[in-house]
């Protein structure tokens, strides 16, 4: 029948299939039906990106991502899932002040870019990390949390840590 094919297609696109599409040569109202389901279908394609492809992205990164909500708890980070979602960002910060400097009580201030700080690492170590923020709003406006980006800068510390102590060490030895 016909409410079973626009069924089977409602149940293959809910399912991710997003090329299913309902016969549009039947005629009434199943007929407009069919068109309109389709459209829908065809424009959802259009704007809608996969969860698989956004997280190969994510986890294609070389730098850490952290979306933290208007709560101030984290939604994602280099860590699994299980290890740090409904976490406090501040947890992960070892200058919990940072946290003041991207969510700040202006949230129309300038977003924080190339902060250098350090994250907590699960086993307890410091990474340096250069850290930059933007506030994520919802189409109305209204605040959703904060995206931040943070680059490990561990081995670039060290080489200038290296240049000082040869600078040190040359200006000694002159």
């Amino acid at each position: 029948s016909r409410i079973a094919a626009l069924s089977s297609v409602t149940s293959a696109v809910i399912g991710g299939d997003m090329s299913a599409r309902v016969p549009d040569a039947w005629g009434g109202e199943l007929g407009q039906l069919a068109r309109a389901f389709n459209e829908m279908v065809h424009s959802l394609q259009l704007t809608t990106v996969s969860t698989d492809y956004m997280t190969n992205i994510i986890e294609s990164m070389n730098d850490a991502l952290t979306v933290i909500g208007a709560d101030g708890r984290c939604e994602r980070l280099g860590y699994s899932s299980e290890e740090l979602v409904g976490r406090s960002f501040r947890e992960i910060l070892a200058d919990p002040s940072v946290l003041a400097r991207i969510a700040g009580s202006n949230p129309d201030s300038p977003p924080l870019s190339r902060h250098e700080t350090e994250y907590v690492a699960r086993d307890g170590h410091a990474i340096a990390v250069s850290l930059s923020s933007a506030v994520m709003r919802d189409r109305a406006g209204a605040i959703q949390g904060w995206v931040c980006v943070a680059q490990d800068v561990t081995e670039r510390r060290r080489a200038e840590q290296a240049l000082i102590r040869a600078k040190e060490a040359s200006e000694t030895a002159a």
